[in-house]
């Protein structure tokens, strides 16, 4: 049988020598597993259950557990596993801050793009095109550099606070991939704020500029169809257009018997093209309809760009709706009940 220490907590009486305490003093000796004074719980000789202790004649005393329910063996190893876990601990916590060089690359990106972003809410507040023009990739089309200057059409007197702020990077190839959140209220009355751009940088010997990603990253075309809809997109795209080609197609057949008009062809379908193209907001003529991909399109934080998508769709087709409708459609009276 092993003898072992066995640690107490207990209430004394006014003084450790008064009549009732000091036969509990006495008996705090545990060098002999049995020590003096104390009634063990359970049976005798081999059977003992030497963990659990009682006084049934100390007044004073409360309830206790020892310090540790366990033996010295394993108190031993708890203390080695805790002072493994303590190691583990530190190790994770210096390594984790240990310089990679794929950390000092996305450091150095992050620095790159954020400095971009100021020099070009400089250009924005000075109207100065010519610095502008450095911050953007060499062969990038008008269009969509006129996109992503529509913040530009304000009164210089009213261009303050910019309102962009870096939320995310990320590497693709010779690339990365920025989320910017733009505060400022976008001049299209259609755009909420604050909103998303997935913006495209890539570093130069002028700094980072923003550029648009190689056809590569869109990879191949994509067509799905609906009772009444094709819907034709990039394979990149496919994650925000296939959940939701049931419910567009749910919109184009409600929308059209709301206002009264023949169902929707099944042979002659709306075609719908979700393109990586700048269109600004959408473009159709009778049943072809282009819509830019919300990946480049300015998003409402709230909404991911699967229900962007699938909003701005709703959008067009109740305005079709409602043009078809209305006998007074040359003279743009639908917008006004739209409004």
């Amino acid at each position: 049988m092993i003898g072992q220490r066995v640690s107490l907590e207990w209430t004394m009486g006014a003084a450790a020598d008064d009549a009732v305490s000091a036969p509990v003093w006495a008996a705090l000796d545990w060098d002999s597993p049995k020590g003096n004074g104390a009634e063990w719980d359970g049976a005798t000789g081999d059977n003992v259950d030497w963990d659990r202790p009682t006084w049934p004649d100390a007044p004073h005393a409360q309830s206790w557990e020892p310090l540790h329910a366990l033996g010295n063996a394993n108190a031993e190893m708890w203390h080695i596993a805790r002072a493994v876990a303590i190691f583990c601990l530190a190790f994770l916590l210096i390594t984790s801050t240990t310089s990679t060089p794929e950390l000092d690359v996305r450091i150095m990106a992050r620095t790159g793009i954020e400095a971009a972003l100021v020099m070009e809410e400089a250009a924005w507040q000075a109207d100065d095109k010519a610095l502008y023009d450095t911050l953007v990739d060499d062969g990038i089309e008008l269009r969509w550099i006129n996109d992503w200057r529509d913040l530009w059409r304000l009164e210089l007197n009213r261009r303050q606070d910019f309102g962009a702020s870096l939320s995310s990077i990320e590497p693709l190839g010779d690339l990365f991939e920025a989320r910017v959140i733009i505060a400022r209220p976008s001049v299209d009355w259609w755009r909420s704020s604050p909103y998303v751009e997935r913006r495209f940088y890539r570093q130069t010997a002028r700094g980072w500029v923003r550029t648009l990603p190689a056809q590569s990253f869109w990879g191949v075309e994509q067509t799905q169809e609906t009772a009444h809809i094709i819907f034709s997109f990039m394979a990149r795209d496919a994650v925000n257009v296939a959940p939701i080609m049931a419910q567009v197609e749910q919109i184009y057949v409600e929308s059209r018997r709301a206002f009264h008009l023949p169902p929707p062809s099944t042979t002659q379908k709306l075609h719908i093209t979700v393109t990586p193209e700048m269109i600004r907001r959408w473009y159709y003529n009778r049943n072809q309809v282009l819509i830019t991909s919300p990946i480049v399109s300015k998003t409402p934080v709230e909404l991911s760009e699967a229900e962007f998508l699938k909003q701005t769709l709703a959008d067009l087709l109740v305005y079709r709706a409602i043009e078809n409708a209305s006998v007074n459609n040359q003279a743009n009276f639908y917008r006004w009940g739209m409004m």
